[in-house]
């Protein structure tokens, strides 16, 4: 699914792409991520406030969340931290 993301419908990065071996693609995949710009401090604060909330008040919606993503973990055949869930448009 990356791959088909990376490429689009560029035809020329697509044959660039398919001459690549799996570990060269997989690098070149991981290579175009953008880096994570760290959280302003007001942010951060928001962040943590957030997660408390998260633990204290909603352990269904967690228990619900963890659920569904072990499903679609062993439906898409990858770890967890791996997952897209295709009605946002992907992850990663």
């Amino acid at each position: 699914m990356r791959v088909a993301a990376h490429v689009g419908d560029d035809p020329a990065k697509a044959q660039r792409v398919a001459d690549l071996s799996l570990r060269e693609l997989g690098k070149a995949i991981s290579d175009t991520r953008p880096a994570k710009a760290p959280l302003s401090d007001a942010d951060q604060a928001a962040l943590h406030e957030m997660m408390a909330i998260w633990y204290r008040d909603k352990p269904e919606w967690r228990e619900q969340w963890l659920d569904r993503l072990h499903r679609e973990a062993e439906k898409q055949r990858v770890s967890p931290s791996k997952v897209v869930f295709p009605e946002s448009g992907g992850g990663g």
